[in-house]
């Protein structure tokens, strides 16, 4: 079993997202980016998507950096999986970050867990804070 990584659209982006994510089956919508797919045997079985900050005041107080200064900082915005899925989320948040870096400059990457519906043990496996 190869897992592949690869930019993927937003409209891919949503067969997963929508059904799957627990944001974005409330809101219907989400904020695109570098959308990244992870693909089993030509199969969308992950989606990880990388865009602007969506509180720019939140880099400004953990950076210190004004709305002008941001460039560079991402923030994880979705991430969510077939829930059949037996692929290592991990790995496939490290190979997007990865490939985000070959196309853009990236200084930080910011990512939180929403608390009412995970511990947010994938980006703490991934090194986040």
């Amino acid at each position: 079993m190869e897992l592949i990584v690869k930019q993927i659209s937003k409209e891919e982006a949503s067969s997963l997202l929508i059904p799957y994510h627990y944001l974005t089956k409330e809101s219907k919508g989400f904020r695109s980016g570098y959308n990244y797919g992870a693909f089993v045997n030509d199969k969308l079985l992950a989606v990880c998507i990388f865009h602007n900050p969506s509180v720019p005041e939140m880099v400004k107080g953990c950076f210190g950096l004004g709305r002008k200064e941001q460039k560079g900082i991402f923030e994880l915005g979705r991430l969510v999986k077939y829930p059949d899925a037996s692929i290592i989320l991990s790995q496939f948040v490290a190979t997007g970050i990865k490939q985000l870096r070959e196309v853009t400059e990236v200084k930080a990457i910011l990512s939180y867990a929403d608390s009412r519906y995970h511990i947010g043990y994938i980006y703490q496996a991934v090194n986040f804070k």
